[in-house]
C-alpha cells in the first residue's frame, strides 16, 4: 500500500519528483602492478546547490555479486573535498575486481512525500565495469616460474568466486605455454603476450573440456627458443 500510494502521488504530480544527480561523465579503471587505478570526470550536476559527492563500490571475483563501498568523497564523508581519482591498494594478486561509481546529493531537495526522503544516487549501470581488473606484476624469467596453487584442489578455492582457476606467476613477458597430460597428450596452448609476469588458466582444454584429476606438465617456451617445464597436480 505504501508503494501504491507513492506511485499515485507521483502520477498526480505529473511525475515532478526530485531527480538524482547525473553520474560522472566517464569512469576509467586501469590495472597496475601493486594497485588498481580508478578515475572519473566530474558530474554535470556539480554546479547544483544540493550536489553531495561520489561513492565508489567494488565487487570481488565475479560481476553478479555484492558490491561494497570502498571510497567516498564530498558531503558527509571522511573526505569532504571532491576528488576525481582513487588508487585501490588492497587487491590481491590473481583475483578479479569490478567497480562502479555513483554521484549523490545531500538530500535537501528530496523532502516531499513523492519519494522516501534522503540522499539520491545516480544509477550504478552508467559506470559499472564489465571487464575484470586484476593486479599483474612485472615479467619474470624461466627460472622464477611458479604455479599456484599446486596441487590444485577443487575443495580449496584459491581465487574467490573463480573456481577452476590456476595461476602461472613470474613467467617471461612473452612466451607460449603448452599443457600436457602425464602421458604426453597435448591438451592446451596459451599464448602469453601482454608483457606481464602473470597468466591464468581455467583448467579447460583447447576443446573446452574441463580437465580431470591427475598430474600435468606445463612447458614454457620463449620466442628465442629457450624453454623449461613444470609439473603440477589437479585434484577433483
Amino acid at each position: 500500500m505504501l508503494t501504491f500510494g507513492r506511485a499515485k502521488r507521483n502520477f498526480d504530480s505529473g511525475f515532478a519528483i526530485p531527480q538524482p544527480p547525473q553520474p560522472p561523465q566517464s569512469f576509467t579503471v586501469e590495472s597496475g602492478g601493486d594497485r588498481i587505478y580508478t578515475s572519473w570526470l566530474p558530474s554535470l550536476s556539480e554546479s547544483e546547490a544540493d550536489f553531495g559527492g561520489y561513492r565508489l563500490y567494488r565487487a570481488i571475483g565475479k560481476l553478479d555479486t555484492t558490491f561494497e563501498e570502498i571510497f567516498a568523497c564530498g558531503f558527509g564523508t571522511d573526505n569532504p573535498e571532491l576528488v576525481y581519482n582513487y588508487d585501490d591498494v588492497s587487491p590481491v594478486r590473481g583475483q578479479n575486481y569490478f567497480y562502479y561509481i555513483v554521484a549523490f546529493d545531500d538530500g535537501s531537495e528530496n523532502n516531499t512525500l513523492l519519494n522516501p526522503s534522503g540522499s539520491l544516487h545516480s544509477n550504478r549501470f552508467y559506470t559499472r565495469t564489465t571487464e575484470a581488473a586484476t593486479l599483474k606484476r612485472k615479467a619474470g624469467s624461466l627460472e622464477q616460474i611458479r604455479i599456484v596453487p599446486n596441487p590444485y584442489n577443487i575443495n580449496q578455492e584459491a581465487f574467490l568466486g573463480q573456481p577452476d582457476k590456476l595461476a602461472f606467476y613470474d613467467i617471461p613477458g612473452s612466451c607460449t605455454i603448452r599443457i600436457y597430460t602425464e602421458r604426453g597428450d597435448h591438451i592446451k596452448t596459451i599464448y602469453h603476450t601482454d608483457g606481464s609476469g602473470d597468466e591464468f588458466w581455467l583448467l579447460n582444454t583447447d576443446a573446452l573440456q574441463v580437465v580431470v584429476s591427475g598430474i600435468y606438465i606445463a612447458h614454457f617456451e620463449q620466442p628465442d627458443g629457450r624453454s623449461t617445464f613444470k609439473k603440477f597436480i589437479v585434484v577433483r
